[in-house]
């Protein structure tokens, strides 16, 4: 209960393994930002890849992403007659992977934005382990207590569980076992 506060503002501000877009208003403006972006370059890439004029030039009909940035898979042959910047090839060397022009500037602002991304998440992540070290004196003074109470508990468990029983001590010395 003394750390209520911080334990809220990690759960509303980390959901899974990631941080939450709620977590700041920048975060969320931010992510928008990039699924609309998104959205953009996709439904670009979407119009290229149903042209008819570009239909001889595609080896297969799909967006890729190569290097963070999106890209169209184009016959080596044809690399010259596609606008576009060649991001990556193929092993074999059949196969260009492109960004065409029509999508540099959007890639270019989603780069951008991801960016911005990375260090509005840096800002949150420092804020909230800000709050745990300031605090963090009590925390571990608290852990090792619950880590002490957790030993008494377990071995409380472990006797019941065999139907231990408290032990007679004696100062003479010996020991006398019972039904070894």
């Amino acid at each position: 209960t003394e750390y209520k506060s911080i334990e809220e503002e990690i759960n509303f501000s980390i959901k899974g393994n990631s941080i939450d877009a709620a977590a700041s208003k920048e975060l969320k403006r931010i992510r928008n930002n990039i699924d609309s972006v998104d959205g953009k370059i996709k439904e670009r890439l979407t119009k290229f890849l149903n042209s008819s004029a570009n239909k001889k030039y595609i080896q297969e009909f799909f967006i890729s992403k190569k290097d963070d940035r999106y890209t169209i898979p184009i016959k080596s042959s044809y690399k010259n007659q596609v606008a576009g910047s060649i991001v990556e090839a193929s092993a074999k060397g059949s196969t260009v992977f492109i960004e065409p022009h029509t999508v540099t500037k959007l890639n270019a602002e989603l780069a951008s934005l991801k960016a911005e991304e990375a260090m509005e998440e840096y800002q949150i992540l420092a804020t909230l382990s800000g709050m745990v070290v300031e605090n963090i004196y009590h925390i571990k003074i608290n852990m090792e207590l619950i880590s002490q109470y957790d030993m008494v508990f377990a071995k409380a468990k472990f006797s019941k569980s065999i139907d231990g029983i408290e032990p007679k001590l004696n100062d003479h010395g010996y020991i006398h076992l019972v039904n070894c």
